[in-house]
């Protein structure tokens, strides 16, 4: 059974319940991050909280935790899961409004949410266990500010679906200079000779870490 967290609760998953009033579901006004623990150990957990910070700083919204905090908060989400081979999902929305309107609300109350799936054990990076991707290109037509990990994924949805009408994994995506942005799901990275490449950060791309 999988143990979610809603703002300063842990319960299961099933039994989270979140407002239809939340900005998060009306408006997709809200951040997130993924973040990997193998064997019970969080990877790279403070450059997903950096990550995490400038998101929120893009969508003018203030981190309603310490690092502190939220480091508890995820880590008692992994023991609660398990603490294997863990994805850890982490959302923070504007929360829950009175009235729908685009405009913020004054005074906020964001909506913090985590919860963990499986996942697999990291690849040892050798060619003979590295996995092959069929993919497509396509002109990115998701919106004009990809450098912020909104919840608000519509545009890479709809990527996503291309790549899978033509039975691809996944999309490289490239912008109007006919330069490669990233892709639907995933940074890119090309491995030329003794070199290894990968598309300068701009307000196009999302900051892998």
């Amino acid at each position: 059974m999988t143990i979610a967290y809603l703002n300063g609760d842990f319960a299961p998953l099933a039994e989270a319940r979140i407002s239809p009033m939340d900005r998060g579901f009306l408006f997709g006004d809200g951040v997130y991050e993924v973040i990997p623990c193998y064997d019970g150990k969080i990877v790279a957990l403070q450059y997903h909280l950096e990550r995490l910070d400038q998101s929120l700083d893009g969508i003018a919204l203030l981190q309603p935790h310490s690092d502190e905090q939220l480091i508890n908060i995820l880590e008692e989400i992994v023991a609660r899961n398990g603490a294997g081979n863990l994805g850890i999902y982490l959302q923070i929305t504007r929360g829950v409004v009175d009235k729908r309107q685009h405009a913020f609300p004054e005074h906020p109350l964001p909506t913090v949410f985590a919860y963990a799936f499986e996942i697999s054990p990291p690849s040892d990076g050798s060619l003979e266990t590295a996995s092959c991707f069929r993919t497509v290109t396509r002109r990115d037509q998701r919106w004009g500010r990809c450098h912020i990990k909104s919840t608000a994924l519509l545009g890479n949805v709809l990527h996503m679906m291309e790549a899978v009408e033509e039975q691809a994994e996944e999309v490289l995506l490239f912008n109007e200079q006919d330069e490669l942005t990233e892709a639907a799901a995933c940074n890119v990275f090309i491995v030329c000779g003794d070199k290894i490449l990968t598309p300068e950060l701009d307000h196009q791309k999302l900051p892998g870490v």
